[in-house]
């Protein structure tokens, strides 16, 4: 981050944002750094600032209170996120809001607060699973991530859809929410993951297989044993293979090693393996 922006009063730097947010040039960087300024203070003037912003007819301004509700106060180690409570009910608000900007800071925002011990009924989020837009969509694949999963049938059942969507970014992160950050199993939530194994894209197939190795699933060995054996091995199915060690592994993860003996994540896959053998 800038360290000038770390360095201006409090009411300079709001102008900042203001004025970041109402630009039409590509200032995406700065908007992000400035959020961040934000984001660093405990400061209840921002957060009036935030709410009034929230309250704007101008889209770029809701969006942009979204967006500093998002974190802030996140460096405050002693109570991190201390308008989080006070937050939510604003945030929820804006699910109504008609402007696509504006419900992804939002959903992104509600996200950041679940992660942090903030939670809301999943079920706000069932409408915008099945958006038009592709970057609404995306935000619920994040925002349903971590504790929403755990506590929440519909969280899962959501994240089983999006992580079938046809927009490569909705089903790549649904697929690692799904697979890697949640405990959620059930048959259903296994044949998605599976389903994943023959997606197109290498990240993807990946991901699922961190996600049924976690589960135990050994429809997933064979796969993860084709893939070490190749010339250039996914770091995803190395991974794969650590949470679900198999002894049948080891011929291609010595070798693995024996080329990168410091990688931490060979070393632990190779590990895991050893102690079956």
């Amino acid at each position: 981050m800038n360290a000038s922006l770390k360095a201006l009063p409090t009411d300079q730097l709001i102008a900042q944002a203001e004025q970041c947010a109402h630009s039409t040039d590509d200032e995406g960087d700065l908007y992000w750094d400035i959020l961040y300024a934000l984001h660093l203070r405990s400061d209840r003037q921002i957060f009036d600032t935030a709410v009034e912003w929230c309250k704007s007819s101008e889209s770029c301004l809701r969006a942009l209170g979204a967006d500093a509700l998002a974190q802030l106060g996140c460096a405050d180690r002693d109570s991190p996120y201390p308008f989080g409570s006070d937050a939510l009910p604003i945030l929820l608000a804006l699910l109504n809001d008609s402007e696509t900007e504006v419900l992804c800071s939002a959903i992104n925002a509600l996200g950041h607060h679940a992660y942090n011990g903030f939670l809301w009924e999943s079920s706000e989020l069932v409408e915008f699973a099945n958006h038009d837009s592709a970057d609404v969509r995306f935000q619920v694949a994040y925002a349903l991530g971590g504790p929403q999963y755990d506590r929440s049938d519909i969280a899962v059942e959501m994240m089983c859809r999006l992580a079938k969507d046809d927009d490569y970014d909705v089903r790549n992160w649904a697929i690692f929410g799904l697979g890697a950050q949640s405990d959620a199993d059930s048959p259903q939530v296994r044949e998605v993951l599976f389903q994943g194994l023959s997606d197109p894209d290498d990240e993807i197939q990946g991901e699922a297989a961190v996600g049924l190795a976690k589960r135990q699933d050994t429809r997933v060995i064979p796969v993860v044993l084709k893939d070490l054996s190749r010339p250039t091995v996914a770091n995803l199915m190395i991974e794969a293979a650590a949470e679900f060690p198999q002894p049948q592994y080891l011929v291609h993860l010595e070798e693995l090693l024996a080329a990168n003996p410091d990688d931490y994540y060979i070393n632990e896959a190779v590990t895991k393996c050893r102690q079956l053998s």
